[in-house]
Parts: structure tokens; C-alpha cells; sequence
């Protein structure tokens, strides 16, 4: 193996350099200041935003310029805006990174885990060719592309360090956003520096990318500079080093250039162009030069000095793209070669393109904004046969790469009015093919989707690839919306596939599935009934889950257990394996609990052989479920260490949420309601990418019960009339609301209405733990025999079991202590029976929040008891459930034992803790260790003190401590 060279600084930033640097001088000293950073081997990213001619461009080169003469290895990509591959400038760094050095160079470098990257370029065989011959079994999850992508970055920064620049931000799409995203969390620790450039202004901002950087701030090392005009001092500055001028004409003329132009250095620059050929700076202060008004003027202006077969040329040049090469050009032209080739000349001297360094035969308009001056100019009814004339000019050509096809794609689909129907549809399902192999579902989405547009032989067929594709893309309100009009197609089989797809997009974000059952059982209604057909058994499998989510449980499970039975019949695996799975969301009660942990294990075996996460993960989900309501601690732990897997394999922000909402259980299991509270916080922003599948009402459940156990909702007390409508309100909150202020009068009607409408727990089982457990809250608050006597017996189906509402939204711990409670309030012999399962319950699964719960129920009941025994032991629980409240901030608990804890701001005894160790200046890795918590743990517990104390600061928190002698 021959010794890594590392590639070349690419041409463009060389030659973006040619000019001197004027001004910039606090954005020069940030980048100094993070580059000091990153060779310390902290990974910092910095988005350059700013108009159109900022100077975004030309800061960014500088810092590659100079910082490759410090040892840095520099990479460039480009995103585009009409002819982009999937991952463009990814792709472009990558190749460059790649294609430098001696093949095999790199091959102590190149990680496994770039046979993923094969999806992106062939290059990687330069330095491991083996890795080309096992893409057989590549990943179809997206992360774990990006994440061989992130090694590759990482190994190379062990080298040398790198600078990333990313150019033209605002053009990159969601894929793009998304790879950049995982890659400044995934080098945290390494010497990378990311800089991103990007416009600010309509209409090129971009909302997904100003959505993406909100995502990265949350990261250290994230930061952003958004570029003004230059002042008057660098105005003069850069008027006598382009002029000439005299540094007094140059003084006195730039205020009036910095009013024109308002500092933007590309409209400064074309403008002292127009000077120049004026007579110099001072044709400014003449009655006879007219300064345009805009960029856009100043360049249109210079246009019009073209005749018309040159412009004719130039504005050919500008539909190809940027960079634009001659020999598709001369293509294209129709003129004579000689006449081609003076017009770019005249271009060229015009300052309206430049030769591009890295190619002989290609050019550049030397702005963007240059570029679209000269479309501008074309009429609109003139630009389709402009598109077609490049199209099949480079159709001739042949070699059709990827970035060639996607090209085609886009002139063919502007000419397509024009006739060009069927070329246009055949390029863009080419694009669009190319994206979903390289894992670019959106791209792919909207590129099967377009092409039906023009296909109508196969419009169905393409519009369920585009729906597929937004499924895999997480898009799922999206992919609903190609769906159901498909669902009424006159061909069965389509109407069956799109019906099962619209069941696919809904049950995943948890939606109601009256709709989908409608369409399935129409689909199924005109569908050959053939009982060896693999898609009418996965249409039967998809009609009981969505039965299932509408409460119909019997019908539910007389379909599913039929589909199963004909996938058993079939013998296909997966096929099996998607109607167990199918199977898992009907009713989850103790009754059906071990069929369906039975059922989840089968399941489980047979993605893990087959390495399908789609079929893993909601499988994790179910045996967590599962394993939460019978206790089996362990069995939990296991599914969510699949679940995690899932997640980080696929990147699928639907698994991360699931992933989320349970760890946000067993941080309030343990006490750490900080830690929760932080966690569900961070739900919020993942549910937010699911459109219109919003995740706003397990939110409020959420954010209720922690606020519940810390006395937290006591603030919101005022605001709390008694009278608020039930029907308007989610009745079983409201109840709760109520009975945790202690409203009994409103609690007793609200009690009143829901136990007439709420004691059939299989109507809505994912909500009716919940409901059930607010209930007994109320009927013990206001000692409602009658109504603990209709509980009792339909809770009772829970005994031996935790309860459990929604997916993970809200854990409440042993149903044996809400019977425990209700038998005490009926004076039944079995409460304390029932208290003791629960406590050891609560104990077996760690629930530090349950076990105060019970241990402190179980004290006021004993403590009714005559014996001697009975007091004892109510005196130990109460000891016992008040050291644990005080530790966890359980006011509720220290509240219903007229116990008060007296600690300043709010904070809990295990926040004093860590206050303690603040002041003592240990880190949050340092506290963890001193305290057997996790790092994160500590983190969330240092938010919660700042937040509470007002602190600015760790310093500023461990100075409150000390002025409320805290440290003692």
C-alpha cells in the first residue's frame, strides 16, 4: 500500500481567492477562534448566511485556502437547485476525498462500514475493492449509511484535520439536511470543521434547512454568522485595490457606494466593473452615469450591449446549468462552432462567465445571480423549447450517469407540454429509482410522483412507488394522500395494494382507522378471494389492525387470526411474520398478553434473521408493552434495547419516538422527573416531522403527570373554574385536573358522567388504564363507595399487573394498589393483600415513583388498623415513602401525608445533591460518577436547577446554594 496523498484544494476555492479579502474581520477572528477548537479535537460547524452576493462564497474559500496551508485536508460539495443527484455534495466530497492519492492509500482508513457507501460512488473500491464485491448485502436503512459516512470523516480526521464546505445550503434537500445533521452529532469528539453557506432572503430560503440548523443549534460546537453589506472603511478599501483610486477619491466615493449598493460586495464589484468602462471612480460624481438600481439591473443592462446571436448562446449556456460545458453547448447551438465559441469569449471579457479550473472545457456564470439575469431575459413561452434543444442534445451524448439522467429529467419534464410526455416519464422514473436505491426516499417520492404526471399508462403504478416512498421517507400524512383516491381504482389489485398502504401510514402514527377500514373492506369486497394469494392475506392482516384501532376488538381478531392462519398455510416467512405483527396491536389485556408476547418473540425471530427492522421494531415496542404490564423488568430492558437498535439502524424518526416515550417512562419510574420532563420536551420536536400526525395530546398527558406528582399544577389552579365543559375536554383529564386540585364538587360531576360512559375497558384500551386510574384518584377523594364498588370488579382484570396507557405515554405502576385502595374505601379484608403485591411490584420494576405511591397509600390504610403491628408498620412505610419522595420531589405524596419539604426555588433533596457537587466545581461526568447516575441524568438534573433557581450559570447556581445554606 502506497502512502495517502491527500487530494488537492479544489480548483473553485483557489480561484475564488484571486481578489483580495476586503473587510470580514470579525467573521475572519470567529473562524480562528474555532479552528483553534477543532485542532483541539472538537468538531464545530459554521452556517455563513446572508443575500444573494453576500460574500458568502468568498469567505468560505478563504478559510479553506488558509486553512489547507495549515494541513487541513479540504473538501467542497455543491448542492444545486434543478439537476441534483441525491446527497450532491456529500457526493462530490467524497469523490474527492476518494479519488486523490494512489489506489489502496486510503485502505487502512476506509472503515467495513463503507460498503454502505457504495450506494453513493464506486470510489470506494479505489481503496477497498473487496467492499465491492459484499454490496450483495448492503444496508436498506439510511443510517447506517450515514453512519459509514461518519466513520470515513472520523478515520480520515485521525490523519490529518478536514474542513467540509458545503455551498449553497438552501438548494440541499431533506436527505442532505439529514446526513448533515447525523454527522455533526456523530464527530463530536473529532477535527472537523463543517462550513455551510447559504442564502437568507426570499425566495431561497429554505424552510427545511432553517428547521435543520434549529435541530443542530441543540449541539455544542454549532454556530452561525449572517453576513451585512460591507462598511464604508472596506468599501474604500475595495475600491482602490480594484480601481486604483486614490485613497481620498476612494473615501469620498464610498458612501455613495455603500448607499447604492447597500455593502453587498457582488453588486459593489459589477458595479465598479460599469465604472471602470466609465472612466474610473469618479464617472460616479458625473451627470452622465446612471447607477442601476439592483444587481439584477446591473447585469441585464450589460446583456443588452450583446447582439442577439450571442445572447441567443449565453442564455443556452444558462438553461444547461452551472458549470455548463462547450461541447454540449456547440451541441445544442445549431451555430457554426467558431460563432459558439466568440460568444462565450464575449462572456468571458463581459465578466458574465469565467473557465472553470477543474475542467477544460467548462465554464461558470460567476454568480448565481448572473445566471438567472439572463433567464430572466428569455420569454416564458420560449424556455420549453429552450429545455428540449439541451435535452436532446445531451441525450446524443450518451453514458447516462446519474447526474446526466437527472438533467434529462428536469429538461424533459419543463418540455413536456411541448410533446416530450414520454421522455420526460422515463428520465424521471430513472431519477427517481436512483434516489430510492441510494436511500433518498423524499427525493425518490416526489420523483415518482411527478413522472405520473406524464405516464398515464402507468400512473397508478408509479403513484403507489411514490407513496411507498414517503412511507419509508416517514411522510406518512403524505403518503395517505396518494393512497386513498388509489383505493377506488377500477383494477383490484391496485385498490387492494393502496388500501393496504393507506392502513400502513396511518397505523404507525397512531391513527384512528375507521377510514382505513372502509377502504380495505371495499378493496377486499371486488378482490379475488384467493386464499394462496400473499396480498389478499396481508389485506385481510391490515383490515384487523385498522379494525383494532377503531375498538372493534372481536371482529379484530377473527380477521387477524384467519390471516395468520393462511400465512401459516402459504409458508412464506414474512409473510407470517406481518400478520403476527399485524396481530399485536389488537386489544393488549392481561388475558391476551401471553398469546401476544408469544406471538412478538415469533416475530422477532424471524426479523432478526432477515435483518428487517420495519418488522423489529414495532415488534420491540409490543414485547416492552407486554413486558411493562406483567412485570417482567428484564424482558423490558431487552425489547428497548432492540427498539434502540431499530432506531439507530433505520434513522426513522417513528421508532425514535417510540424509543423516546419510553425512555421518558422509566425516567419517571425512577424519579427523575427533570429528566423526563426533558425527555418528552424532546418528543415534541420529533413529532413535529410528522405533519399533520401530531403528538400534541400525549404531550399534555405527559407533561400532567409529572406536573402532578411535583405539585406542579398547583400554579395553574387560578386558571381552573369548575364549570369548563366536559364535552369539550378530554373527560378523564378533566377528572384528574379536579381531583389533584381538590375541586370536589366539579370532580363529583365529572365522576358521575364518565363512570355511565366509561367502565368497558375494551372500547378504548390503550386510553382506559388511564381512565381507570383516574377514576379510583376520585372516587377516593371524595369517598365514593358506590363508584369504588363498579370499579372494583372491571379493574380487577389487572390484578398482577401495572398499568399502562397509550404508547408509553403514561406509566401508573401495580393495579393491585389502586385495588389495594378501593378495597380499604369498601372495607374488603383483601386490601392489604393487595397492597403488599403491589408494593413488590413496584419494587421489582425499580419504580421509585410507584413504591412512594404505595408505600404511602399502604401507611394511611394501616394506620386505620387497631393492632400494634398495623402502627408499626404504617410508621415505617410512612418514614420509608416520605425519604423517597424527598429525594424524587414528590410533593403529591409529602402533600397527601401532610408532610411539606422545606427546600428553596422547588428543588428536590437529589437536586441539593447535585448543587453540592456544583460548587465543588465538578463536571456532569463527574457528578454522575459521585452520584451512580448517568451523565445525561446529571445534565437534566443541572437544567432543572438553573431553571429553578434562575441561575445563569453552574457558578451562579453554586453561589444561591450557598446563600441558602445548601451547602452544608
Amino acid at each position: 500500500m502506497s502512502a495517502w496523498t491527500p487530494p488537492p484544494i479544489p480548483p473553485d476555492l483557489v480561484s475564488a481567492t484571486d481578489t483580495p479579502m476586503v473587510g470580514r474581520h470579525h467573521e475572519l477572528r470567529i473562524l480562528d477562534d474555532v479552528w483553534d477548537a477543532v485542532l483541539s479535537g472538537r468538531r464545530r460547524a459554521l452556517f455563513i448566511g446572508g443575500e444573494p452576493g453576500a460574500g458568502k462564497t468568498r469567505l468560505a474559500a478563504e478559510a479553506g485556502v488558509v486553512l489547507e496551508r495549515e494541513g487541513a485536508v479540504v473538501l467542497l460539495g455543491r448542492s444545486v437547485a434543478e439537476f441534483g443527484i441525491p446527497y450532491d455534495p456529500f457526493v462530490q466530497a467524497l469523490e474527492q476525498l476518494l479519488g486523490g492519492g494512489e489506489p489502496g492509500s486510503l485502505e487502512d482508513v476506509v472503515p467495513d462500514s463503507a460498503v454502505d457507501l457504495t450506494l453513493l460512488t464506486p470510489l470506494v473500491a479505489r481503496h477497498r475493492p473487496e467492499l465491492e464485491q459484499g454490496k450483495s448485502t448492503e444496508s436498506d436503512y439510511r443510517r447506517e449509511m450515514f453512519d459509514a459516512f461518519a466513520d470515513l470523516v472520523t478515520a480520515v480526521t485521525e490523519l490529518r484535520p478536514v474542513v467540509l464546505i458545503l455551498e449553497d445550503l438552501h438548494w440541499a434537500r431533506a436527505p442532505s439536511l439529514q446526513l448533515l445533521s447525523h454527522l455533526a452529532k456523530a464527530t463530536a469528539q473529532t477535527r472537523l470543521l463543517i462550513v455551510a453557506t447559504m442564502r437568507t432572503t426570499a425566495p431561497d430560503r429554505s424552510d427545511d434547512l432553517t428547521y435543520a440548523i434549529a435541530d443542530m443549534y441543540r449541539l455544542d460546537g454549532v454556530q452561525r454568522i449572517d453576513l451585512g453589506g460591507l462598511d464604508v472603511a472596506d468599501i474604500a478599501d475595495y475600491v482602490t485595490n480594484e480601481l486604483g483610486a486614490s485613497p481620498t477619491e476612494a473615501q469620498s466615493s464610498a458612501a455613495v457606494l455603500r448607499d447604492r449598493t447597500g455593502g453587498n460586495p457582488f453588486f459593489l464589484r459589477e458595479l465598479l466593473q460599469d465604472l471602470a468602462r466609465a472612466g474610473g471612480v469618479q464617472a460616479l460624481h458625473s451627470s452622465g452615469f446612471r447607477a442601476p438600481e439592483s444587481v439584477r439591473d446591473t447585469l441585464k443592462l450589460r446583456l443588452t450591449a450583446f447582439d442577439p446571436a450571442d445572447l441567443e448562446v449565453i442564455q443556452l449556456a444558462a438553461f444547461m446549468g452551472d458549470p455548463f460545458d462547450l461541447a454540449t453547448l456547440l451541441m445544442t447551438s445549431g451555430a457554426v462552432s467558431e460563432t459558439t465559441l466568440e460568444a462565450i469569449d464575449r462572456a468571458v471579457e463581459a465578466g458574465l462567465v469565467h473557465p472553470e479550473s477543474s475542467a477544460d472545457d467548462a465554464y461558470s456564470f460567476v454568480h448565481a445571480l448572473a445566471r438567472q439575469a439572463v433567464i430572466d431575459l428569455v420569454a416564458p413561452s420560449r424556455r420549453g423549447k429552450t429545455h428540449a434543444r439541451i435535452a436532446q442534445a445531451l441525450e446524443k451524448r450518451g453514458g447516462h450517469t446519474n447526474e446526466l439522467v437527472a438533467k434529462l429529467a428536469h429538461h424533459y419534464a419543463v418540455a413536456a407540454p411541448l410533446g416530450f410526455e414520454t421522455e420526460a416519464a422515463k428520465y424521471l422514473v430513472q431519477a427517481a429509482e436512483t434516489s430510492y436505491r441510494s436511500l433518498a426516499y423524499e427525493e425518490a417520492a416526489a420523483g415518482f410522483a411527478r413522472a405520473a404526471q406524464f405516464a398515464v399508462a402507468d400512473r397508478e403504478k408509479l403513484l403507489l412507488a411514490a407513496a411507498r416512498s414517503h412511507v419509508r421517507a416517514g411522510e406518512f400524512a403524505e403518503a395517505r394522500e396518494i393512497y386513498q383516491p388509489l383505493a377506488n381504482s377500477d383494477r383490484p389489485e391496485v385498490g387492494l395494494s393502496a388500501a393496504i398502504g393507506y392502513e400502513d401510514a396511518s397505523w404507525r402514527p397512531g391513527r384512528v382507522g375507521h377510514k382505513a377500514v372502509e377502504l380495505l373492506t371495499d378493496a377486499l369486497e371486488i378482490y379475488p378471494a384467493d386464499e394462496s394469494d400473499p396480498i389478499y392475506v396481508q389485506g385481510l392482516a391490515s383490515l384487523g389492525r385498522a379494525l383494532a384501532f377503531t375498538g372493534a376488538n372481536d371482529e379484530a381478531q377473527r380477521i387477524g387470526e384467519q390471516s395468520i392462519a393462511l400465512a401459516q398455510r402459504i409458508g412464506d416467512p414474512e409473510l407470517l411474520a406481518r400478520s403476527l405483527q399485524a396481530s399485536l396491536w389488537h386489544v393488549l389485556v392481561p388475558e391476551t398478553a401471553d398469546t401476544q408476547l408469544e406471538r412478538a418473540r415469533e416475530v422477532t425471530h424471524i426479523a432478526t434473521a432477515a435483518r428487517d427492522y420495519v418488522l423489529l421494531g414495532p415488534t420491540a415496542y409490543h414485547r416492552a408493552a407486554i413486558a411493562y404490564l406483567q412485570g417482567r423488568r428484564g424482558e423490558w430492558f431487552a425489547a428497548l434495547a432492540d427498539l434502540r437498535r431499530t432506531a439507530r439502524t433505520t434513522g426513522e424518526k417513528f421508532f425514535e419516538y417510540m424509543v423516546g416515550c419510553i425512555d421518558a417512562a422509566q425516567q419517571y419510574i425512577r424519579g427523575d422527573y427533570a429528566g423526563a420532563r426533558s425527555a418528552i420536551d424532546a418528543l415534541v420536536a420529533v413529532g413535529g416531522t410528522f405533519g399533520q400526525d401530531d403528538t400534541e395530546g400525549s404531550y399534555g398527558l405527559q407533561v400532567f403527570m409529572i406536573q402532578s406528582a411535583t405539585g406542579g399544577l398547583e400554579r395553574i389552579r387560578p386558571l381552573i373554574s369548575g364549570d369548563e365543559s366536559i364535552q369539550s375536554h378530554w373527560a378523564p383529564g378533566l377528572l384528574a385536573l379536579y381531583t389533584e386540585l381538590g375541586l370536589k364538587q366539579p370532580a363529583a360531576k365529572a365522576l358521575k358522567s364518565l363512570m355511565d360512559t366509561s367502565l368497558e375497558p375494551d372500547v378504548q384500551p390503550a386510553q382506559w388504564p388511564a381512565i381507570a386510574a383516574f377514576l379510583v384518584d376520585a372516587a377516593m377523594m371524595l369517598g365514593e363507595q358506590t363508584a369504588a364498588r363498579r370499579l372494583f370488579p372491571v379493574l380487577e382484570r389487572y390484578r398482577g399487573c401495572n398499568l399502562l396507557a397509550g404508547q408509553f405515554v403514561a406509566v401508573f405502576g401495580s393495579a393491585d394498589r389502586y385495588l389495594a385502595r378501593l378495597a380499604s374505601l369498601l372495607g374488603d379484608e383483601s386490601a392489604e393483600e393487595l397492597f403488599e403485591s403491589a408494593l413488590d411490584m413496584d419494587t421489582r420494576m425499580g419504580s421509585l415513583t410507584h413504591q412512594a405511591e404505595t408505600l404511602a397509600a399502604y401507611a394511611v390504610f394501616l394506620e386505620t388498623q387497631p393492632d400494634r403491628t398495623s402502627q408499626d408498620r404504617a410508621r415505617e412505610f410512612r418514614e420509608e415513602a416520605i425519604r423517597i419522595a424527598n429525594a424524587n420531589g414528590q410533593q403529591r405524596i409529602l402533600a397527601a401525608l401532610n408532610e411539606t419539604l422545606e427546600l428553596p426555588a422547588g428543588l428536590t433533596l437529589r437536586e441539593v445533591d447535585v448543587i453540592r457537587l456544583l460548587a465543588e466545581g465538578l463536571s456532569n461526568k463527574e457528578v454522575g460518577e459521585r452520584l451512580h447516575i448517568s451523565h445525561n441524568t446529571a445534565a437534566n438534573h443541572v437544567r432543572s436547577i438553573l431553571t429553578k433557581t434562575g441561575a445563569q450559570n453552574r457558578t451562579r447556581a453554586a453561589i444561591y446554594a450557598a446563600q441558602n445554606n445548601l451547602l452544608q
